[in-house]
């Protein structure tokens, strides 16, 4: 805490009044971290177009952004957070779904086969997993290296199933509730 009050050119004495202690401001910093990113999420859908091109530029900020500014704080409060400041930062996380999820209400993507909340989810799960494929992992991968194409990637990979249940008539729920 002492190095962090030189840094910032305030004493131990001012950031023990702002911060409960080590925890609570790796917690604070992390959550604002995560907020600056759904912010930029958000502005990305903000410029209208279809779903596709609103869910290409929200996935675009998120993997130019996602390892830096959420993954690796994520990996590193696993080491050094009690449970309570890691659970808040997996709130703040949570809250990385609304601007896909705004994006399928607002271009009034169908309800079924996929929920809103639902579909964000998948659509984040396919973009997490593109985020770190790359030949230091995997070898040698024919994935695209630009952010921008392989965001594209991510939406098309998304969309063509979304799109594939809607054609077939799939009910999802049903058919998870029935297996």
């Amino acid at each position: 805490m002492r190095d962090v009050a030189s840094a910032a050119g305030v004493t131990k004495a001012a950031l023990y009044y702002h911060f409960k202690d080590k925890a609570d401001l790796y917690t604070r910093v992390g959550v604002q971290r995560i907020d600056r990113l759904r912010d930029a999420m958000d502005a990305a859908v903000d410029g209208g177009g279809s779903l596709e091109d609103r869910l290409g530029r929200l996935t675009e900020v998120a993997l130019e952004r996602m390892a830096t500014e959420v993954f690796q704080p994520h990996l590193h409060s696993h080491e050094h957070l009690d449970d309570a400041h890691h659970q808040e930062l997996h709130r703040a996380m949570d809250r990385l779904q609304e601007p896909a999820i705004r994006c399928f209400v607002e271009t009034g993507a169908p309800e079924r086969p996929l929920a809103p909340r639902t579909a964000a989810a998948l659509l984040g799960g396919i973009t997490f997993s593109l985020l770190f494929v790359g030949d230091e992992i995997f070898g040698d991968v024919d994935l695209p290296k630009d952010p921008r194409e392989r965001a594209r990637l991510v939406v098309r990979l998304f969309l063509d199933g979304y799109r594939g249940l809607i054609r077939d008539g799939a009910d999802v729920e049903a058919e998870v509730v029935g297996s």
